[in-house]
């Protein structure tokens, strides 16, 4: 049985998500990258720091998180210090 996107959903959006990570996918096995050290880091989480791509990745996702609590924060902390005066 054969799973097709276009029956999943006919969004533009979910097309061009499967479009992009076809193009990825496609890229990565012509440039030899493996799929599975992706996925599975055999118990050593080392590997997603001493890889540059890897550890780019983590920080951009760290920043993602951290953006909104740090602007929330600073945005509370700017009204308290307006109510102080």
């Amino acid at each position: 049985m054969r799973l097709k996107g276009s029956q999943m959903a006919r969004s533009l959006t979910s097309m061009t998500v499967m479009v992009v990570f076809g193009v990825l996918g496609y890229l990565m096995r012509k440039l030899g990258y493996e799929p599975a050290p992706l996925i599975l880091s055999q118990g050593d989480f080392t590997v997603f720091l001493v890889r540059p791509i890897s550890a780019a990745c983590l920080a951009l996702a760290a920043v993602a998180l951290l953006a909104p609590l740090l602007t929330a924060l600073a945005r509370r902390r700017s009204r308290f210090a307006t109510e102080q005066t």
